[in-house]
């Protein structure tokens, strides 16, 4: 049971993977794109930079 679970979230790690970096990736077009609110940009790029 545990080998099959194991097996089933191999699987679904390149999909979560995928989504994760269209989240990221259309969260850093977005901020670019509205870069003028300059407060909230130097908020949230430390808070990207743990991830990344």
């Amino acid at each position: 049971m545990f080998h099959h679970f194991q097996h089933k979230s191999l699987f679904f790690l390149p999909i979560y993977c995928f989504f994760l970096l269209s989240i990221v990736s259309f969260s850093l077009c977005y901020f670019a794109s509205s870069f003028t609110i300059s407060p909230f940009t130097s908020q949230i790029l430390p808070f990207l930079n743990t991830f990344l």
